[in-house]
């Protein structure tokens, strides 16, 4: 029973943070608490494009811009109709997620709400009785989307828990999941959704039902595209299969068919395109990507040059690991996991989250792996450091801030441990392969 004390955490930390969370109003408890325990951007974010598509609307429009609290406020007063269409950064399909925390969506709501950005409506306290209940409504929207992820982060627990192999082969220490940075971002985000499915993925696929394996991967790539980059070596690893392979790229593309259609055909290309298009252009982040601190500025600007060192590098690594064909799903997972981190490595962006999308894919390798265990835990106590522990830390003035100094640090801390991480992985994959099916999991 010791093996399964990790699964009371999640529900008790949910417990926690609905204690702390003011009722009607969304952002921070007092301090000194802070965003230590909870985040309600990010969630703000999916719960507002929940509710537009509740009401309706298409999306398409371009990311709106941050406005200060007293534009805001005014923009609640005197804004009447609504834009063209709201933004929307995920894929169409993911809406359906989103949804689900609007059962009783309200049916006024201001338009400066629906076309504002999530950051203004964290940030505003509510001034009326009607403000009030709004915002209420809000906070139970973001409650039931974390209920949800906390179910989804115990199904991952539990799928790690059975194997992605017949008789608990490649299973995982669940107890990675508990670790701060991923019980935090799991709660605080959605990403814990396309992990679980990339996980039951991998898990059909050990115990070759091919068709169930394409499918979970492709619900993946629907609810967040990044599983899109591990289809070409799952495909390489069946390839020796032709049966198999041909079964699991049709399953694949047909689901994906299945759920980008349906979007395409009532709002039209642009509006089922536009998050895919805003993702694959998103402008540099200045401060904890590794552009202007380990690599120049200049090369993380939508340039033909940075867009080419970017994309390219990830399709190179790909080329190289498809090359030749993994010789078993721990093998696979390897490869899986380096491609994850080049892609993640090179973004103009930093989003915290990420670690739920490595942790599934390295907690099988770390059982016998001791240099993998070690380096997944190292990176996720220092994703929890970098944010929200140092991100929150206000700055001192002068050139020597603490919290700049500290930034600089931690990314070239993150840098380390992903190139070692790499680095592991891809001695293992040029290691002579296993002589027999026992070795699986070692």
């Amino acid at each position: 029973m010791l093996r399964y004390w990790p699964f009371l955490l999640p529900p008790l930390y949910l417990l926690l943070i609905f204690a702390l969370q003011p009722a009607d109003r969304l952002g921070d408890p007092a301090a000194p608490v802070g965003r230590l325990v909870y985040d309600d951007y990010d969630l703000t974010a999916l719960v507002l494009r929940g509710l537009n598509a509740a009401h309706g609307r298409t999306p398409g429009h371009p990311h709106p811009d941050y406005v200060p609290g007293v534009v805001f406020r005014l923009l609640l007063e005197e804004k009447s109709e609504l834009e063209p269409n709201y933004f929307l950064e995920y894929p169409p399909p993911a809406l359906l997620i989103f949804r689900l925390a609007w059962p009783d969506a309200p049916a006024h709501v201001p338009p400066a709400v629906l076309d504002g950005l999530h950051n203004s409506i964290v940030e505003h306290y509510p001034r009326t009785d009607a403000e009030r209940a709004l915002w209420q409504r809000f906070r139970l929207a973001m409650r039931i989307t974390q209920t949800l992820m906390m179910l989804s982060l115990l199904g991952l627990m539990a799928v790690l828990c059975v194997g992605y192999e017949p008789d608990a082969g490649l299973t995982g220490p669940v107890w990675l999941l508990v670790l701060p940075g991923a019980l935090y971002f799991a709660l605080n985000r959605f990403d814990v959704l396309p992990a679980l499915l990339t996980a039951l993925s991998f898990c059909c696929l050990g115990r070759q039902r091919i068709a169930a394996s394409a499918a979970f991967l492709a619900l993946g790539v629907l609810v967040k595209v990044y599983p899109v980059l591990l289809a070409p070596l799952v495909a390489r690893y069946l390839l020796d299969r032709p049966r198999a392979v041909l079964t699991w790229i049709a399953v694949f593309g047909g689901v994906l068919l299945a759920g980008l259609l349906p979007p395409f055909l009532v709002w039209g290309w642009d509006a089922t395109w536009s998050p895919i298009r805003f993702q694959m252009t998103r402008h540099l982040e200045m401060g904890w990507t590794v552009y202007g601190v380990i690599l120049p500025t200049s090369w993380g600007h939508p340039t033909l040059w940075g867009r080419c060192l970017r994309l390219g590098s990830v399709v190179l690594v790909g080329l190289l690991l498809v090359w030749r064909r993994p010789h078993d799903l721990a093998d696979l997972l390897g490869r899986s996991a380096v491609v994850l981190v080049v892609f993640v490595a090179l973004q103009v962006f930093y989003s915290p989250q990420w670690i739920l999308w490595l942790t599934p894919l390295l907690a099988p390798l770390c059982r016998n792996r001791p240099a993998v265990l070690g380096l997944t835990v190292a990176l996720d106590l220092l994703t929890f450091t970098s944010f929200p522990l140092i991100y929150d830390l206000p700055g001192l003035s002068g050139e020597a801030a603490v919290r700049d100094v500290l930034r600089v640090v931690l990314v070239w801390g993150r840098v380390l441990l992903l190139t070692l991480l790499a680095g592991v992985l891809l001695w293992r994959i040029s290691a002579k392969p296993p002589a027999t099916s026992a070795l699986l999991a070692g």
